[in-house]
């Protein structure tokens, strides 16, 4: 835009001089032209090659050049402080730009003094005018550069936020994976140390027992009542091991969905209808509790301020994904919809398992989850290689 604007006083330039010429004929035609030209140079310099610490040097010496062309040779050069003016607004510090404003207006008056008072005002109203145009120009086109710079910040910030958000994710199904290592690799150990040395025990007394068989009848039938009673102490090991891998049924119980609606159903008047469709597969303990987790928001948002009466819960399972949806009859929202913080905290849940979440209003107000399968399905292939 300044640069643009850089050329729009060269017209002023040329209009002054080739008036000033028909208007003085005593003017030496040449070196006027000369000084023109000199003038025309200065200005190239300074769009071109001048930094903009010393800008305000050459926009002193320009305007002392134009207050001597006009002292020199007269006719309508007062017009070319009009030029003046796209270079003075190219100056960084608004100080700067008010004193050379200031300045090249004493200097217009002073040469137009014992001019027409009708002359000495359009001067004057046209100098007015065009500072005025331009400190509004150059206003907003600070404010667009600024505006730029505030939206690469922001473009900048959006990024490091969603990259930050997918290492969580990647994080928190890396630590699931790690924790179902570590369980693995616990409950391995526990067979092999208990569990294995006992039934390595039972064996070596079966192949001790097997050549007693003919010879000390009586001797073998006590090994195998120790074998008998070694794998019903096995057995019992097994069980163990068994019950310690189950959670515990107060944790599965509470963050049971069905559980919920029994809660919510008897601690409210609102009817509550879950329905499930399609084949359902394991999901990690994650998935479960934020679907858990959405379904008490929504729940909880529908007695809140909804008031509603009618809640309909539906779990469908995908070969590719999975889609929870909650509506219910309550009252609808007048306006757009504002996402508070409950409805933001479902949003950021379902994203961090790389979900998304739709709220949609018609006759009913409709939040829909979904999920895809391949970051909440629990995996079972490193069982079966091992295995």
């Amino acid at each position: 835009m300044k640069d643009q604007l850089s050329w729009f006083q060269y017209p002023f330039i040329t209009v002054a001089a080739i008036a000033t010429i028909f208007i003085n004929k005593q003017i030496d035609t040449p070196v006027f032209t000369l000084f023109i030209l000199l003038l025309i140079l200065l200005k190239q310099v300074q769009n071109r090659w001048i930094s903009k610490k010393l800008l305000p040097l050459f926009v002193l010496i320009e305007t002392v050049y134009m207050y001597w062309l006009n002292v020199k040779f007269y006719g309508i050069l007062p017009i070319l402080f009009l030029s003046s003016l796209f270079t003075i607004f190219r100056l960084e510090s608004k100080k700067a730009r008010l004193f050379f404003i200031f300045m090249q207006y004493v200097f217009l008056n002073t040469l137009l003094f014992q001019q027409p008072p009708e002359l000495l005002l359009a001067a004057n109203l046209a100098y007015v005018m065009i500072v005025i145009l331009l400190w509004n120009i150059y206003s907003l086109t600070y404010k667009q550069k600024d505006m730029t710079h505030l939206y690469d910040q922001l473009r900048g910030k959006h990024y490091e936020i969603e990259n930050a958000r997918k290492r969580i994710k990647e994080y928190a199904v890396e630590v699931e994976n790690m924790a179902q290592i570590e369980e693995r690799n616990r409950i391995s150990k526990e067979i092999h140390d208990e569990l294995g040395h006992k039934l390595i025990r039972a064996k070596m007394m079966m192949e001790a027992a097997l050549p007693l068989v003919k010879d000390q009848p009586q001797k073998s039938i006590i090994l195998l009542e120790q074998i008998r009673d070694q794998l019903s102490d096995n057995m019992e090991t097994l069980r163990k091991t068994v019950r310690n891998m189950k959670p515990d049924d107060t944790k599965i119980h509470q963050y049971s969905i069905n559980h919920l609606i029994e809660q919510f159903e008897k601690n409210s008047n609102m009817k509550i209808q879950y329905e499930m469709n399609g084949l359902p597969y394991p999901l990690y303990p994650s998935a479960e509790l934020t679907l858990y987790r959405n379904a008490q928001e929504a729940l909880t948002n529908a007695v809140r301020h909804a008031e509603a009466t009618q809640v309909n819960i539906y779990l469908q399972y995908h070969p590719s994904r999975i889609e929870f949806t909650i509506f219910n009859n309550g009252k609808l929202p007048n306006n757009n919809i504002k996402r508070g913080l409950g409805l933001k905290g479902m949003e950021e849940r379902i994203e961090l398992l790389g979900g998304e979440m739709v709220v949609e209003v018609t006759d009913l107000f409709m939040v829909k989850t979904k999920l895809p399968r391949k970051l909440i399905e629990v995996q079972h292939f490193n069982e079966r290689s091992e295995s």
